[in-house]
């Protein structure tokens, strides 16, 4: 759940892209003062627009930066 998440937590936001549709892609996560940096492939604009929304709407994290690039 998003509230048992710690403020900005790299493995908080990977934990929740292993449990949702973008499991199976290899994305790199990471963060500094509150902004999350995903890095790595997509299939597809879709999943790598999913992971983004992930990354956003956990708790404390008040930017996201997005270098996922779609193959």
């Amino acid at each position: 759940e998003i509230s048992a998440c710690l403020v900005g937590s790299e493995m908080c936001i990977r934990d929740r892209l292993l449990d949702d549709d973008v499991a199976g892609l290899d994305i790199d996560v990471s963060t500094e003062n509150h902004v999350v940096t995903l890095q790595g492939e997509a299939d597809s604009a879709v999943s790598s627009s999913r992971a983004h929304a992930i990354a956003s709407e956990t708790d404390g994290v008040r930017r996201v930066i997005n270098r996922i690039v779609v193959r």
